[in-house]
This record gives C-alpha cells, structure tokens and sequence, in this order.
C-alpha cells in the first residue's frame, strides 16, 4: 500500500479546508451516483481525447463518473454527456466523499495522472484501479521514479498497467507493478489519418520551455520556413515569441506565417484548426508524434539532432489506427469486469 508521508498529509488538510471555505468545486459537494459507477479520470484536453474513445465502446446504460484536472478539460469530457467534474481535492476527506457520493467501484487514469491520496483511499477501500497510456518517455520515467521515493509502495496495488508504446512495457515493470501491458496513446481509437496535403507552413509541437534550444536548432537549419509553434501552456507564449525574435524569427499575429515568421498559438485547441496541412511537424521528445500524421501532415520529426518518425502503415482496408481499437476493447473489458 502506498505509504503517505506527514507532510502530504497535513498539506492536503490544509489545501481542503481552504477550498471548501472559498467554496471550491473540488470539494463538494457532488450528486449522488444512482448506482455503482466507473470513474475515468484524465488531466486535460489532450487526454480527454482517449476518454472519448472509450466512452464510444462502453454500453449506454452503464454509469459514469469523469473528472480532469483542468475546467478545459471538464469543459471537454462533458460534451459526452456524461456528468463531468473537476478532480477532487488529494485529501482523506474530500476523496472518501467524493467516492462515496459517484458510488465508484473502479477507477482508470490516464497517462500521467497519479494523486497520492485518491489511490491510498481507493486501495482502502478495495476499489481496483489502473493506469492506460501510461507515460514512459525518458522525462516521465525519471518523474516517475521521483515519485516512487517521496510515495513508497504506490505501485503495489495497481490492478494493472496499460503503456503508451509497446516497446515501454519492461521500463513499466522496473518501477514495480505488478501486471504491465503493452499498449499505445487512446486518443486515435476508431480514428484514421487524413490525407497528406502540406501545403503550409511547418509546426512545432507540444513545446515546452526546456524545447528552447531545440527551436534555435530548427530556426537556424530551416531559415526559409514559416512556422507555427504551440507552447503546452499558454501562458508561456510571449516568453517564445520573445525566444522568436532572439532566433532571428519575426513573430507575427496571423496564423499563415510566411518565411522568416512564426505565430505562436496563445491558446488550447488551435492544433487540429491549424496543424492540417502543414508541410512537417517537430514534436517535443516524449509527445504523440502519431497526432500530426493523423491531421494530415507528411513530414514528422522529434528530438535534437533531428529524428525523422516513420509514417504508420496503415492496412489499405482499414481506416482506423492498429493497435489502438483492440486496446481500447481490452480497457473496457477491465472496467467492465465484475
């Protein structure tokens, strides 16, 4: 079982009592299920995409808790339908209301999703939970294992493991779960790839702040292209238009650079109005570099030096991705075993 330190502990005390006093909606209260329900949780929009799949296979009849970590993502799981909720607060309380009030008899997060609390209180409570699309880039497993130190025994009690890549499940297995499955991201079940085109400009993707070098690299090599960069948080967009302008790049409003310009999208959701198109894609290391393929583009690569992706071959009668719809029936399987 995992074993929470005393300073979590008295951390998430505090942070409870100080939401529920500004009334937060991580606190409660929360409508009482009708009957037993499977909890999905993801962190946002991204991840919203692979809760859609499975909600796509899963019998209309059966009840369903959602939650995310951001109110895009909310925003996002409950245009399903289905009741959708901010995550609760990662404190005893909160958690033990909150499981009792959606009546929750399994849990699935996915990708990078793990609250010490929420699991310590689901594993007490006999509930089995398990992880799809877990995250195994050479960042996540380092977070990973910094995890295993400040939370001892977290992975014990894991029912199972679904890996992002098939090729993760052995790095999974180190971390000490007990049951790893080879598996792939949940977001393009039961989605095909659109037809290449790129005709634009080239984008950059999934950019975080430590990605600064790597756009110095790709401005100075393709000095004759027009890019379109999107931060993974928009708060950082001025921070790389000033970047822009230090690599000698001209950060522009609109969305059609031209060469020698970037737009850096100040917001969520631009990728699937703006990526279809685009002549290529660099993808931050340790991202879906599987997504601009599916938005049409033809040219993918990642990482510093440059790695060009291989395009997926997809078998000319099928439109959706292998792999990821017999993933996504053997999770439903899982949350829909007694």
């Amino acid at each position: 079982m995992i074993r929470i330190p005393a300073w979590y502990g008295a951390a998430g005390r505090i942070a409870g009592l100080l939401l529920r006093g500004a009334g937060s909606e991580r606190t409660g209260p929360w409508p009482s299920a009708l009957s037993d329900s499977v909890w999905i949780h993801c962190a946002s929009l991204g991840e919203a995409k692979g809760v859609l799949a499975l909600l796509r296979l899963l019998p209309g009849d059966l009840a369903i808790t959602l939650t995310s970590a951001t109110s895009a993502g909310k925003s996002r799981l409950a245009e399903s339908g289905f009741e959708a909720f901010l995550l609760p607060c990662d404190d005893r309380r909160t958690v033990a209301e909150f499981l009792a009030s959606r009546r929750v008899r399994k849990a699935l997060f996915l990708e990078a999703e793990a609250w010490p609390v929420v699991l310590e209180t689901l594993d007490r409570s006999g509930i089995p939970f398990a992880f799809a699309a877990f995250r195994t880039s050479p960042r996540s497993m380092r977070r990973w294992k910094l995890f295993r130190t400040a939370f001892p025994g977290w992975t014990d009690s894991v029912d199972t493991v679904w890996t992002d890549r098939p090729e993760s499940v052995e790095a999974a297995r180190m971390l000490g779960f007990p049951r790893v499955r080879p598996g792939a991201s949940l977001k393009w079940a039961g989605v095909g790839f659109a037809e290449a085109f790129g005709a634009g400009p080239h984008a950059a993707m999934s950019l975080h702040l430590v990605d600064l070098p790597s756009l110095h690299h790709l401005s100075r090599t393709r000095r004759d292209r027009g890019w379109i960069w999107f931060p993974r948080r928009p708060w950082q967009a001025p921070l790389f238009r000033v970047w822009a302008r230090l690599c000698g790049l001209r950060p522009v409003a609109s969305p059609s650079p031209e060469s020698g310009e970037v737009y850096v999208s100040p917001r969520f959701g631009e990728v699937l109005r703006l990526v279809p198109g685009c002549k290529s894609a660099w993808v931050s290391p340790g991202h879906d570099t599987q997504e601009p393929f599916h938005l049409g583009v033809p040219e993918v690569t990642t990482g510093r030096p440059l790695r060009t992706v291989a395009a997926p071959k997809v078998p000319s009668e099928a439109s959706a991705v292998p792999g990821a719809d017999s993933l996504a029936e053997e999770i439903v399987a899982w949350l829909l075993a007694p």
